[in-house]
Order: C-alpha cells, then sequence, then structure tokens
C-alpha cells in the first residue's frame, strides 16, 4: 500500500481506511482508561496537528495539564503500538 502525502488527493478506499483505523485507535485509548484530555491530544495527531505547543492550544489546556495528559498518552500509546503489531 502506497501512502500519498499530496493533499486532497487520497483515493476513497485510503480515506475509508484511515477512518477506521482512527475510530480503532480511538476505541483501544478509552479502552485504556484515556482521559479526555489524551483522547483531545490523540484527536490532534490525527488531524495532523502535531506540534506540543500547537495541540496543547489547540485544546486550551495549561502547560501542567498537557504535560501530564502528554506522558499518560505516550504510555498507551506504546501499548496500542504493540497491539498493532500483535494483530497487523
Amino acid at each position: 500500500l502506497e501512502v500519498n502525502t499530496e493533499p486532497n488527493t487520497y483515493s476513497t478506499e485510503q480515506a475509508i481506511i484511515g477512518k477506521e483505523l482512527k475510530d480503532q485507535l480511538f476505541d483501544a485509548l478509552q479502552s485504556s482508561g484515556a482521559s479526555d484530555n489524551e483522547l483531545l491530544i490523540f484527536e490532534c495527531l490525527a488531524d495532523g496537528i502535531v506540534k506540543p505547543d500547537d495541540i496543547r492550544a489547540t485544546i486550551g489546556l495549561t502547560d501542567s495539564e498537557f504535560h501530564n495528559a502528554w506522558r499518560r498518552f505516550k504510555r498507551k500509546r506504546d501499548v496500542i503500538k504493540q497491539k498493532i503489531a500483535a494483530n497487523g
């Protein structure tokens, strides 16, 4: 499967696969006990907002709230990566 990085040129199939994967990852985060802030961080990353300062500003957290949520999210992200690798 070739990854297309050009905006607005994704096929319908790629968009459906991307949405399904996003939904599965969101569900896995919820199942692992992710907080609302952690889920918002995931949503930002999934929407292409990747810089921590931009994520923090987008979801309106203080520095300490963001730092704590980011650390918890990173731990859950590693567990989810392992699950994805195990399940293909």
